[in-house]
């Protein structure tokens, strides 16, 4: 009776495969940090870490000692964020390089990553709904010239950014 209950309560619990039939999916916790780790580390591709403070799980993930005292010196600097992607540069005779860049916004979406407009390039831009390549040259210009948007609403600024192009857009910031 005893192992009847243990059973019987562990599959309460449970949420695997056995219990729920249909296409897999992933499901990524918003209060937890989404990286794109590639060259340099053992496995390249988006993960998720338990929180953003956890930089040695991502540290140790690089694929030599030299890269993973790079590693830590970058984060000592600078802690990780969602959204970022993380590489080193050069080959293992050289001396490699730490870049890091954001992933693109089309990717940040699927994720739920919300996008930032002081972090998207011009083809980041032309991925938004009613923004093309000219637009997205304003404002890249715009932003340049008078410095950061700090938020959404800093894009009413850009000629040719009207109501209609932020309603369409703001659920993605």
């Amino acid at each position: 009776m005893g192992l009847l209950l243990l059973v019987l309560t562990a599959a309460s619990f449970y949420r695997g495969p056995l219990l729920h039939r249909g296409t897999p999916s992933f499901v990524f916790d918003h209060n937890k940090l989404l990286i794109s780790l590639g060259k340099g580390f053992h496995s390249p591709g988006v993960h998720q870490f338990s929180d953003a403070s956890d930089a040695l799980s991502v540290i140790l993930m690089t694929d030599s000692p030299e890269n993973r005292s790079r590693l830590a010196r970058a984060l000592r600097s600078m802690p990780i964020r969602s959204g970022e992607c993380l590489e080193f540069t050069g080959n293992q005779a050289q001396k490699q390089v730490l870049v890091r860049h954001w992933m693109p916004a089309a990717q940040r979406v699927v994720l739920r990553i919300p996008l930032h407009p002081d972090r998207m390039t011009e083809s980041d831009w032309c991925f938004l709904s009613g923004v093309g390549p000219g637009l997205a040259r304003r404002i890249i210009q715009n932003r340049q010239k008078y410095g950061d948007f700090r938020n959404f609403n800093g894009l009413q600024r850009v000629p040719g950014i009207g109501p209609a192009v932020l309603r369409k857009n703001s659920a993605l910031f």
